[in-house]
């Protein structure tokens, strides 16, 4: 079975959710899309082609502080 998926992080932009393409595969279809994100709609498109959603998290805002240290 081919199991396709997308990889996606979502993050709240001024207090509305955006949904950026984190994979190859969802960068994509954002660019066959026209866009640097991903609207939902897109993504039922995408889930109708068999490719399944990941959501992945944001790391948390210390990491980026411990790394620059």
């Amino acid at each position: 079975m081919d199991d396709r998926k997308i990889i996606v992080m979502v993050r709240s932009v001024y207090g509305t959710d955006k949904i950026y393409p984190v994979c190859g595969d969802a960068k994509l279809f954002a660019d066959i899309a026209g866009t640097t994100t991903l609207r939902e709609h897109d993504l039922r498109r995408i889930q109708q082609l068999g490719y399944h959603i990941v959501v992945s998290q944001p790391p948390p805002k210390w990491v980026h502080i411990v790394n620059e240290e």
